[in-house]
Order: C-alpha cells, then structure tokens, then sequence
C-alpha cells in the first residue's frame, strides 16, 4: 500500500541571537573547541542538532507523549515528517572564550585553563523548515504535527528554545524576527504545476506570505499544554570594580581568519574584563559556578548533620564531569542566563605581585589588566515546574539564600576577588521579579527551603 505525499509546508524563520553560540565542532584548530563551520569557512549549526534541540525542548516546555513526538521527528520505524535543515549564520563574530574549573575553595585546578569559540551575540540566522503531509494522516493527526511545529516557532519566539552546548549556562538563545510560509496541496494539479518550478529562493527573495504573529495557524489550532516555567529576576549594582578575565580577545579578521600573535600583543593591556559587541558581561557559567558554590558553603554551616548535600547540589545544578563511571552525568535544572553589564566604564590598573611569604613584590611581575567600573546588570535564573523532588518554592527559597549574600556585598564575583572585586549591591530602585510580578513575603520560601532540605536529607537516611 503507497503512502504517498499529499501535502508539503515550507517555513523560513530568520532571526539573531540573543546569546552567545556554541556549535562544537569537535576540531581542536584554534581552540580545544572550534566553531563548526562549512567549506566556505562560514559558520553553522547542522540539521540534526536543530532537530535534536527541537525535539528535546518540546517535551521539556510542553506536556506531551512519546507517541506525539514520534509522530512528527520519527523513530526507528518511522521516518521524520519534518525535514529540518542546517542553519545558516550571517554576520558572525567567532571569539575565543576562556574556561578554568574551580575548586570548591574557588581555586584554580592544576592544567584545567582552556579555550573554547563562540559566535557572538547579534549574528543573523536563517532556518529553513519542510513538513510533509502523507495519505496516513487524519486530520486529528495533522492539526496536532501543526501544534507541535507551532510549538517550535513559540518556543524560538519567547526565548525559551536554546540551542548548541551550554544552554543552561545562558548559551544558544535566539530571537525570531520572521516567518515566511509556502503550502502546496498535491491533491489541486495547479499546486502540484506549481510545485514543480518552485525553489527556496522563490520564497525568500520576496516579502509575500509573512506569518505577522509567528504562527502557523488562527485561534482554532490545537493548544499545547505547558509545563510551568519560573524565571527570578534580581536586579544588581557594581559596587566598585570587576574582572572577569579573558587572555583571549582573538576575533576573525577581514580574511576570516583568528587574529594573529602579533595582533594580540598590539594590546597594551595583559588580560581585559570580557566583552562581547564592544559590552562587558558576566558569563552564566560564571553565575552558575559562584552561586552553587555558595549554596554548599551555606548548606554545610547552617545544616552540619546534613549528608546529602552532594546529592541537593546536583539536583539543581548537575554533577560533576569527574564522577565515578558508574554513576550517570545529570544535567543542571537551574538555567543562568549571561548578563550584560550597562553603564559601566573601563578602567587600566597596573598591579605588582606580591610574594606570599615574604609580603615583598616578584621582580619582573608587573601587569595591567583593563576592569569593569560600576555599572548595572541583572541575574536571570530560569527553572521548570517539572519534578526533581524539591518544591519550586524550595528552589527559589535557596536560591534567595545565595541571592542574599550576593546583595549584601558576602558573595563576590569573577577574579582578583582578594583585592574587592566582583561585589554587587541591590540596586537602588528596582526589586527581584518572579515571574514578571515583585517578589513578596521572602520569609515563607526561606522556610520553605529549610524544611525542604531537612525532608531531602532524611529521604537519603
């Protein structure tokens, strides 16, 4: 029996990104992680990460079953019904960015410095969708396939869709600008004629068939139901100054190629404070490392008898990439966005190391670094309703445990924090959101927190 083609939808989304993007390539060129890039040397990321990503993100935003997945991207026995291609990247900027990881004493691991690329905020991007309509489908079928495509371009749209390595750490956000849409209806023969000359080209060079409201379909589609979503807002001021180094400032050049070691020494100054589009910004990963750092430092003086606060920490923030290997990877429930740092200035300081036992300066040891001074930010942390076996009142609670600190100047941030770097302070006039309303009545999600992680502890005894 044939189960031939009765329908295709052709969509084309354009858009930028909101974040930066980290599309491994697996190469080790430049970096220990080299952007993925095509023959013409330019950026991408390929069609079956996308699907991948857009796969994944469904079922974490929306309430759905396997089967209803399976339906539209396929399985074993089944081939995808959504044909999705490698996005296309236009006016990149590739940078190189530094990692180290920390200790819990917040000291640097011996031989753990490396470098990764990223393209930069505010690159262009191009998606180009195919979704087929076979004799098998019903209608109930069908409008659902449509929910879930429409799903997709919801999820791009609200920001909630992340993409490439790190989206918990605020990587891979992208924002929609348009959607441009072509059907054909084999089943009416000037569609099929039509079809036949038709190209992608047809649809993109001109300005017909913009979806206005990035949907696919009117009011009377089929609704996803979602999962509930919580996202803390804390509104932040430098108190003086901050650094968060990065030795690398290579970006391409006109030829498309790194910068070279000549250019890089044309910079007066050793390390500068990290910067991407000419803004000074604080990393996710960098949130993430210091406040679950913070959070164990709170858990092990407030509950001494506690012993499963290994296990609480990576319930919320993952597990370590060193754990035994028996024992599965689990990825961070906490999402941290990157903040951009506004109203901020520059400022070159040239510094002597100084011996620690002799309270004497190192010959030969004088260096400048270019900081961050003042300025404000905001601290972004997302989370979804689903169960990990703690409250959301109880996430928020410990969550404002290390926001707390944060405020009150007790949690730094970034390096050279022994010289009165990287506090924060609340910010004069604005006050933490969650979920877009002013968050009110602290006390209850402090004691919520409390008793959840007592409760979490017993569960382990």
């Amino acid at each position: 029996m044939t189960n031939k083609i009765k329908q295709r939808t052709y969509l084309f989304l354009k858009g930028k990104l909101a974040s930066p993007l980290l599309s491994g390539s697996g190469e080790t060129n430049e970096t220990k992680n080299d952007v993925v890039v095509d023959a013409f040397n330019h950026p991408f990321v390929p069609g079956s990460s996308l699907a991948g990503a857009f796969r994944h993100q469904l079922e974490q935003i929306f309430v759905l079953d396997k089967n209803e997945i399976d339906s539209l991207f396929g399985n074993k026995e089944r081939q995808s019904r959504l044909i999705v291609h490698s996005m296309k990247i236009n006016n990149e900027k590739i940078t190189i960015r530094d990692g180290v990881e920390l200790s819990e004493d917040k000291l640097a691991k011996e031989k753990a410095l490396y470098h990764y690329q990223v393209i930069e905020t505010g690159a262009s991007w191009e998606i180009r969708l195919e979704w087929v309509i076979r004799d098998e489908n019903d209608e109930k079928n069908t409008n659902k396939e449509k929910a879930l495509i429409n799903g997709i371009l919801e999820g791009i749209d609200s920001g909630h869709f992340r993409i490439g390595a790190k989206t918990n750490r605020g990587f891979g956000k992208l924002t929609l600008k348009s959607v441009q849409i072509e059907e054909f209806n084999y089943e009416k023969k000037e569609d099929a004629k039509r079809w036949l000359t038709w190209c992608w080209d047809c649809l993109i060079k001109s300005d017909k068939n913009v979806i206005e409201d990035k949907r696919l379909l009117g009011n009377d589609q089929i609704k996803l139901d979602k999962t509930t979503h919580f996202s803390l807002w804390v509104p932040l001021a430098l108190k003086d100054t901050l650094m968060i180094r990065s030795y690398r400032i290579d970006e391409k050049n006109e030829d498309g190629n790194l910068n070279s070691k000549e250019d890089e020494q044309k910079n007066e100054d050793d390390y500068v404070h990290l910067q991407a589009n000419g803004k000074s910004v604080i990393p996710g990963t960098t949130w993430a490392g210091a406040i679950r750092s913070r959070l164990s430092f709170i858990l092990d003086t407030s509950f001494k008898e506690m012993s499963g606060k290994t296990k609480l920490i990576e319930a919320l923030f993952g597990s370590s990439t060193t754990v035994l290997k028996d024992e599965k990877l689990q990825a961070s429930f906490i999402q941290v966005d990157q903040s951009v740092l506004n109203k901020d200035r520059s400022l070159s300081i040239t510094r002597n190391a100084i011996d620690r036992f002799t309270g004497g300066t190192v010959e030969g040891a004088l260096y400048t670094g270019k900081v961050a001074v003042r300025g404000e930010t905001e601290l972004v942390l997302r989370w979804t309703g689903k169960n990990n076996g703690l409250s959301n009142e109880a996430i928020c609670g410990m969550l404002l445990w290390v926001i707390k600190d944060l405020q009150e100047g007790f949690l730094a941030i970034g390096g050279e924090t022994s010289v009165g770097r990287g506090i924060f302070k609340k910010h004069p006039t604005k006050k933490i959101n969650l979920n877009g309303q002013e968050l009110t009545n602290e006390s209850a999600y402090f004691k919520e927190a409390a008793r959840a992680v007592k409760e979490w502890n017993n569960g382990l005894t």
